[in-house]
């Protein structure tokens, strides 16, 4: 049995005080792996506005890292993979595969677990463009601030909280609409908080983004609870008092808002597959590769990678500006980077 045992809580559905609350966050806790030096992550999350769905959401990120971690191709250097842009197998180094602090940077960027091949690899890429997204709205500014008519349950809950939420479009990517939210606060203990999503329709990707605000809001209000009960103090939460940091995240929302419907973008008239014939021109690579696992036959783990853009967070150690991504788009050079505060979007 993966799940069950009572006293230690593998699975389940956050407590809640007030029953009419819309939202319900998941955890999944399976044993952690340790390959090569580095342990897999072990608690994972995920929120709804049911309870089946935010369960699902939390297995699924429970077998992908460890899928990541596993790394069932060590005896080969290098495997089959498929490239979705130009529609042939490639091979591909298993060292893009698995978790690494040492180039080739690898984490759970990328990568994505569905019971349906064709959601897995559409995830997958989603996710990769997601957090190249992320690069070029905090290191080149690019992200258009937009008002949105659509208030989803999570951002009511922000405000409530008494943060003010900004929202962002990336559109590097369309007709993939990537949203970037930066919630804001000077009264409470985190001043900001955020979050990334992306779809087709631009609805279902603020959805996505705020409800990632919100997850990883509590997730950082955690941690910090922890560290004030002197219980532990984790590193992560220095970003959020860094004078530096918080300065430069003012400069990313005091800019001029304009109505959603003001904004340019493709047709939402689209599938899957059409996503990734109409990416930008100098992205001339997109390798997908099936990572296996054992946990659960219902879903399939999918790596997605490029020679083209970033295969990791944007942290600022991990960074090569003669990536194509940076050369092609934002330019930033090595005088203006380091001007930058390290990215504390994850």
């Amino acid at each position: 049995m993966i799940f069950i045992t009572e006293d230690e809580k593998r699975f389940g559905t956050r407590k809640k005080i007030f029953i009419n609350e819309q939202i319900h966050e998941s955890i999944s806790i399976i044993g952690a792996i340790v390959n090569k030096g580095y342990r897999s992550p072990t608690n994972c999350g995920g929120v709804a506005e049911n309870k089946k769905t935010a369960q699902i959401k939390a297995f699924a990120e429970s077998i992908e890292r460890r899928a990541l971690a596993i790394n069932n191709y060590e005896e080969y250097s290098t495997v089959q993979a498929f490239d979705l842009i130009n529609k042939k197998t490639e091979e591909i180094n298993v060292a893009s595969l698995r978790y690494s602090l040492e180039e080739p940077y690898v984490d759970t960027t990328g990568t994505a677990a569905h019971t349906s091949s064709k959601l897995a690899v559409f995830n997958a890429v989603s996710e990769l463009l997601e957090k190249n997204a992320v690069f070029l709205f905090w290191y080149g500014k690019r992200g258009i601030k937009f008002e949105s008519s659509f208030n989803t349950v999570y951002t009511n809950y922000l405000q409530k909280e008494g943060y003010e939420v900004h929202l962002f479009l990336i559109k590097e990517f369309l007709p993939l609409k990537i949203v970037i939210t930066l919630a804001t606060s000077s009264e409470n203990p985190l001043n900001f908080k955020f979050g990334i999503g992306s779809a087709l329709f631009i609805n279902d990707a603020i959805m996505k983004s705020t409800s990632e605000t919100y997850l990883l809001g509590n997730y950082y209000e955690s941690l910090l609870y922890n560290s004030l009960i002197g219980y532990s103090y984790s590193e992560e939460l220095d970003k959020f008092f860094d004078k530096h940091t918080l300065q430069y995240v003012s400069t990313l929302i005091n800019v001029p808002a304009i109505k959603q419907e003001n904004i340019f973008i493709k047709a939402d008239n689209i599938i899957c597959e059409d996503l990734y014939s109409l990416l930008p021109p100098w992205l001339k690579q997109l390798i997908i590769c099936i990572l296996p696992q054992k946990i659960s036959d219902k879903f399939i783990v999918v790596k997605a990678v490029s020679n083209q853009l970033y295969n990791h967070i944007p942290k600022k150690e991990y960074l090569d500006l003669s990536k194509t991504i940076n050369k092609q788009t934002i330019n930033i050079t090595p005088d203006e980077f380091d001007l930058i505060p390290d990215c504390p979007i994850v």
